[in-house]
């Protein structure tokens, strides 16, 4: 798959209209990245949209800089994997830290810079 097989949209569209009608439906707007198997069972498809969730489903509780990741599995059923976004990582892990006196530099991912 190429980036110009996924349709992509993002949230400029989304109105405050959009989001109250979906309120009173019972359901939220999140922007939604979705990949499924095809029908055909030998490929995927895969897309990136605003989507009305029902307030019931797990996603619709994610909320500010956290990310989700729902997964459907025949073996496992549903399972949903949650955390902070990379904005919300602590500085020391999101840059090197500075070196010391005498010691290698930190790459921050285990690897020391030489």
């Amino acid at each position: 798959m190429k980036i110009g097989d996924v349709h992509r949209e993002g949230i400029t569209e989304v109105t405050a209209a959009d989001i109250a009608s979906a309120r009173r439906m019972g359901c939220t707007v999140k922007l939604l990245a979705i990949c499924e198997r095809a029908a055909d069972g030998a490929s995927v498809t895969a897309r990136v949209h605003p989507a009305m969730i029902p307030l019931s489903h797990p996603l619709a509780s994610v909320r500010e800089a956290y990310n989700a990741v729902f997964v459907e599995a025949e073996a496992a059923g549903q399972l949903m994997f949650y955390g902070p976004g990379a904005k919300r990582l602590p500085d020391r892990l999101r840059r090197p830290r500075r070196p010391r006196r005498g010691l290698p530099q930190q790459t921050g991912r285990g690897h020391r810079a030489r």
